[in-house]
């Protein structure tokens, strides 16, 4: 699902395992160093350089991360 009214929102939904968002990096910081040879995690660190706001939550088995670009935020 996708809403612009405020920026882009992007829903997802996966019936994975629970999981937590890990901390934001700290600004200033360079974000990919500490992975840039890993096998697995860029992807998240990429995209939350890119957001204005990132917010998972659970819903029973039933994952759901917002992720907002752009906007006012």
């Amino acid at each position: 699902m996708l809403e612009h009214d405020v920026g882009i929102r992007i829903f997802f939904y996966d019936g994975g395992v629970a999981w937590k968002l890990p901390p934001r990096p700290a600004a200033g910081g360079d974000e990919f160093m500490g992975k840039l040879m890993s096998e697995s995690g860029r992807g998240l660190d990429i995209i939350r350089a890119m957001a204005a706001d990132m917010v998972q939550t659970r819903y029973g088995d039933i994952n759901e991360t917002v992720i907002t670009i752009g906007g006012d935020q």
